[in-house]
């Protein structure tokens, strides 16, 4: 008979509590099992008594002391049997029983034998045997624990002598909490189960706990919540014997709201749903109207359809604390309007009125653009599909049309309308039926431009529609029939054909010196409100006569107060010219001048300008003179003629020469703004100039180039009368009238090869200095830009180096430059030409690179301002290498001068000194310069700078240099010498 069975046998009921504990071993069977997991007593089911018995007779407790069984040891203390489980390898020698009674007195049982129980060997139950310990007495139940291997067991009541009385049962807690990942979850309901079977449920923060747990029983928890998924689904606690934590986390779980939207029964796809509250959703309806969102159980939430097109009724759905799945429906209750409106504009952003706008898709409206450009189609139905058509007769519109589908907010449609452009053109033949090449085409009236016929005397304007032009063919050496052609209304191509009839030759106006002039009328008067005439700008082509001085080109009427007075007075030396007049401030007539100008014969361009502070000369478009002006500048009055326009004399002073054209800027001044200093590029054939936002419109233009009686102002439209003899209302019938005279000379007398340039007269050069190598007195050819001239210094003039030809170029930045030199001549002097911001060089190869060079070159003050600053460049290897050194100082005080010493190495420009003072009345400035590395300079025979560099210090190259203040800047008498 096995030990089950006589256990059994012996113990009616054995089989009922082992049963319970098999059980829960079996739930654990698959689990890993615990480290150095404790020995557990087992005790009878839902009970903390321990399995224990009798171990000869198979009796259970109470257990006596002793027994009679002829089986006992001799001893005959009582033998008993308890069972545990992790017992696995133990021997009696290392297992101890600990029992302690209600006294707290603690008895040790001896274990005599220890092995696998028969039958229990796949659970892991083991079989003790103990023998009570003699000082044991009759004290009821003890409270037994095992120890092996360092861990004891639970505690289990044995009765000794009776059951009853004895310690109070230990007990150990299950306990956890049951939560989301943010909150504990309250009124969950927890079970345990096992040896003890028992119910509770989770307080408000989501905590449990079970406290008479039996040590050494084995439990399962498990807990559920409706709405929630709980992890894990249970713990399995097998064999506890201490404090346990079981957890369980919580995820709601996902319910619906869905529903469908519908506008009139008709499902409406793409309709955003919003939800809003414990967490946040967007969908959109499918092709059907319907919508699904995923919402966790238990939450708030707010469902809320939108769309720019519809309203919707209800416009939203709130459901709180959601426990199940839900519908919400939407349907279409009203649909808002919005609008479309823009501008139509021209393409240089102005306003066109007048504009037709077409609507055309959901709905249908027809606009005209108001004075502004503006249209707005208004109450458009959101939803629709609409497209926006301009239209204008004689005007493409860019974009042709703008569509804006599924209207849903206020749009914007702008519009770019370009007039369709047409061509007038045509050809100009002479009586051949030849091309006239070169002949000036002015277009005017809705547009203004102007082309040249081309070699077969064919010409075109791209023009835009609906204008009205009028095409007048120009030239100083034909008239045309017809004179005019017009195009009102123009709605496409057009053709303008003329025939041109030769001049028998090319005009100017010439006067000798009598009492005749062309007379403009009252032109220099106040305008109401106007206190003083403003800034001016005259410029004129014209050659003075062999008796020029003191004469007048043009003048405020006559006598001695003139808002402007210009023509010519004598040099000083009776070769030359120079510009003068004046002008009247209401108290004395302030005169000006230049220190340059032409010979008798010589064509030339002379200009007088005020810039409201100083009155400037120029000649051939160099800056020659300046004079302190501040104003108030006034003309003298009607009376005796005061006020009023003459050209070529007046009662004296007449003028002697011709003049060809005239241009007059007054209240204006083009050169303004910093240019009044720079040399520029005379106009050889004056137009009339459209002003801009960079320059102003001419008052007044006269050309003589053809014979009349009366000329023209093609500026203002004043009508100039020759005149004869004095006062102006009763000529003196004896004088002739200014003469029209053919000059082929005048500067615009062949548009095929350009102007030619007036061979003027040429000082008799200096003679070259002793010892010089290099000497140039510059005493040849003026060369500046006027005749569309490119500048240029030319060669030296002698010197034992040889004659050398001067090389220029740009700098900073190198490269020649092929059309305009930066230095030109003047009446014998270099000038600076360029109109461009920059420094300039112009040098020579000396030849000597070892030796050391003396470079000079003379300035000469003059009355007018005109060459009180002069500059050189030495070691000059190229535009981008070599040294400098120039003066600049008081635009009016020559004597008042700085020098600034430097050098440009790769285009890099260093000073080495700066505002070195000079002494008065200095005429020549030079520069000693040797391989040794010394630089000295001198103003006249005075050392002024000294210092050493070797940089370039073997560079034989010597010139000229400008900072490009064209009035002040003057070089003459260049020399280099080679000095021991």
């Amino acid at each position: 008979m096995s030990i089950n069975d006589r256990m059994t046998k012996a113990l009616p009921g054995f089989r009922f509590w082992w049963r319970p504990f098999l059980f829960l071993v079996a739930l654990c069977a698959g689990a890993a099992p615990l480290k150095a997991s404790p020995p557990v007593l087992l005790n009878r089911a839902n009970s903390t008594r321990a399995v224990a018995l009798e171990a000869l007779n198979f009796q259970r407790e109470p257990f006596a002391l002793t027994t009679s069984s002829l089986l006992a040891n001799q001893d005959q203390r009582t033998r008993i049997m308890l069972f545990a489980v992790n017992l696995s390898g133990a021997t009696p020698s290392v297992v101890t029983v600990d029992a302690e009674d209600g006294s707290h007195r603690h008895y040790d049982f001896k274990v005599e034998y220890v092995d696998p129980l028969q039958g229990g060997e796949a659970l892991g139950i083991s079989q003790l045997t103990v023998r009570l310990s003699d000082d044991l007495t009759v004290v009821g139940d003890v409270l037994v624990q095992i120890s092996f291997g360092g861990a004891v067991s639970n505690r289990l009541r044995v009765g000794i002598g009776y059951v009853g009385d004895g310690l109070p049962d230990d007990f150990i807690k299950i306990s956890g909490r049951v939560g989301t990942t943010v909150s504990g979850l309250a009124g969950v309901l927890v079970m345990l189960t096992g040896t003890i079977n028992e119910p509770t449920v989770t307080d408000a923060s989501g905590f449990y706990s079970f406290t008479n747990v039996v040590p050494g029983g084995s439990y399962e928890v498990t807990a559920s919540r409706i709405n929630y998924t709980l992890s894990p689904q249970k713990h399995n606690l097998p064999f506890l014997v201490a404090d346990q934590l079981a957890n369980f986390s919580a995820t709601p779980v996902n319910l619906t709201i869905s529903g469908r939207i519908t506008d009139n029964n008709t499902a409406l796809a793409g309709i955003a749903v919003a939800l809003t509250g414990s967490q946040s959703a967007t969908t959109t309806t499918d092709s059907n109207g319907n919508y699904s969102l995923s919402a966790a159980a238990e939450g708030s939430y707010l469902v809320t359809a939108t769309s720019p097109v519809y309203d919707f009724g209800p416009s939203s759905g709130f459901f709180s604390n959601l426990s199940s799945s839900q519908t919400l429906n939407f349907a279409v209750t009203s649909r808002p309007t919005y609008s479309i409106s823009g501008y139509v504009k021209n393409p240089d952003g102005s306003a066109l009125p007048g504009t037709t706008l077409t609507l055309s898709g959901s709905q249908s409206s027809t606009l005209i653009t108001d004075a502004t450009g503006f249209y707005g189609f208004a109450n458009l139905t959101a939803g629709g599909d609409y497209s926006v058509t301009p239209s204008k007769t004689g005007y493409l519109v860019n974009p042709a049309t703008q569509a804006f589908a599924n209207l849903n907010a206020n749009q914007t449609a702008n519009f770019t309308a370009s007039p369709i452009s047409y061509t007038i053109s045509g050809r100009i033949s002479d009586g051949t039926g030849a091309g006239v090449a070169n002949v000036s085409v002015t277009l005017s009236g809705s547009q203004s431009a102007t082309a040249s016929t081309d070699a077969n005397g064919n010409y075109s304007f791209n023009v835009v529609s609906l204008g009205n032009y009028a095409v007048t063919p120009w030239s100083d050496f034909n008239s045309f029939s017809p004179g005019i052609q017009t195009f009102d209304n123009l709605g496409g191509n057009r053709s303008a054909n003329f025939a041109a009839i030769d001049f028998a030759g090319f005009y100017v106006l010439d006067f000798d010196g009598t009492p005749k002039t062309v007379d403009y009328g009252d032109f220099f008067q106040l305008q109401p409100g106007q206190t003083q005439l403003g800034k001016f700008f005259w410029e004129f082509w014209a050659k003075p006569g062999a008796n020029a001085y003191a004469r007048y080109m043009l003048s405020d009427g006559f006598g001695g107060a003139h808002a402007l007075l210009c023509g010519f007075v004598g040099d000083g030396n009776g070769t030359r010219y120079s510009i003068y007049g004046n002008v009247w401030n209401g108290v004395t007539a302030i005169d000006f001048g230049s220190d340059d100008g032409p010979a008798p014969f010589e064509w030339g361009h002379m200009a007088v300008a005020w810039d409201g502070n100083y009155i400037y000369t120029y000649f051939d478009g160099v800056p020659v003179g300046v004079k302190p002006f501040a104003g108030p500048r006034l003309p003298a009055g009607s009376d005796n003629g005061g006020g009023r326009l003459f050209i070529g004399g007046s009662d004296h002073n007449n003028f002697d020469g011709r003049i060809e054209q005239v241009r007059g800027f007054e209240n204006a001044n083009p050169r303004d703004n910093g240019l009044q200093t720079v040399t520029f590029r005379p106009d050889t054939l004056f137009g009339i100039t459209p002003g801009t936002s960079l320059g102003p419109r001419s008052t007044f233009l006269t050309n003589f180039l053809r014979p009349m009686l009366t000329v023209p102002d093609f500026a203002g439209g004043l009508v100039g009368i020759l005149r004869a003899g004095w006062p102006v209302t009763n000529p003196v019938s004896t004088y002739p009238l200014p003469q029209f005279v053919i000059d082929p000379e005048a500067p615009n007398t062949s548009p095929v090869t350009g102007p030619r340039p007036p061979d003027g007269k040429i000082d008799i050069p200096a003679p070259v200095p002793d010892n010089a190598i290099i000497f140039d007195s510059f005493s040849r050819r003026t060369s500046t830009y006027a005749f569309n001239g490119r500048g240029g210094l030319g060669s030296t003039e002698g010197g034992s180096a040889g004659i050398k030809k001067w090389k220029t170029a740009l700098v900073p930045g190198g490269g020649t430059n092929e059309f305009y030199e930066p230095f030109g001549l003047i009446n014998g002097r270099v000038v600076p030409l360029s109109d461009f911001n920059l420094a300039f060089v112009a040098w020579v190869d000396t030849g000597y690179t070892d030796g050391t060079l003396t470079v000079s070159t003379r300035r000469t003050p003059r009355f007018w301002r005109s060459g009180m600053d002069t500059s050189l460049a030495f070691r000059v290897v190229d535009s981008e290498n070599f040294f400098f050194a120039y003066t600049y100082g008081d635009m009016l005080n020559a004597n008042a001068r700085k020098l600034i010493v430097g050098y440009w190495l790769n285009g890099q420009r260093t000073y080495l000194a700066l505002n070195i003072d000079l002494p008065a009345d200095w005429n020549k400035l030079s520069v000693v310069t040797a391989n040794t590395g010394l630089i000295q300079v001198y103003a006249s025979e005075r050392l002024v700078y000294s210092t050493n560099s070797s940089i370039l210090a073997n560079a034989g190259g010597a010139g000229l240099y400008s900072g490009n203040n064209a009035l002040a800047n003057r070089w003459d008498d260049f020399t280099v010498f080679l000095e021991p």
